[in-house]
């Protein structure tokens, strides 16, 4: 059900806005992010938007000849790959941002004022219980791959 929602506000809300200025939903979120945290290890980007790393990697391929992001090896890490938001992608996100944020509002607007107040928190504690759940999933995924080799 949260899954079947989220993926409805993208394509419904956010993808409007995001094809106005030649985007995809994932690149959108993938600007989005990084205007609010960047720079930031391309691993870290992957873990907060929920994506692989090669996806993520097609995704900078295209934002990057767009003047969008910038890429580089991390100083310190010769594997590490650090992200980071241009002055020109963080102008299109700004640029966006405000859309956005008053179709979340009128979409919010639907649920009654303490509605909307059990709804952020029950997302907070679902948030919170994400990575107790992805170390179960992993625990289980793990279990199921030595099953197949016994």
């Amino acid at each position: 059900m949260l899954l079947r929602l989220a993926q409805s506000i993208q394509q419904d809300v956010s993808s409007t806005y995001a094809r106005s200025q030649g985007l995809s939903v994932a690149e959108w979120r993938m600007l989005a992010r990084l205007n609010a945290e960047s720079p930031m290890q391309l691993a870290q980007l992957c873990r907060g938007l929920a994506m692989d790393k090669p996806y993520a990697s097609r995704i900078l391929r295209v934002l990057g000849p767009r003047g969008l992001v910038a890429v580089s090896k991390d100083p310190t890490h010769g594997r590490r790959v650090i992200v980071e938001i241009t002055q020109q992608g963080r102008e299109l996100a700004r640029s966006l941002l405000p859309a956005m944020h008053a179709s979340q509002q009128q979409l919010l607007q639907v649920l009654e004022p303490v509605e909307r107040a059990v709804l952020y928190g029950a997302i907070k504690k679902l948030q919170a219980a994400i990575p107790q759940c992805r170390a179960q999933a992993a625990a289980l995924a793990g279990a199921a791959a030595s099953r197949r080799t016994s």
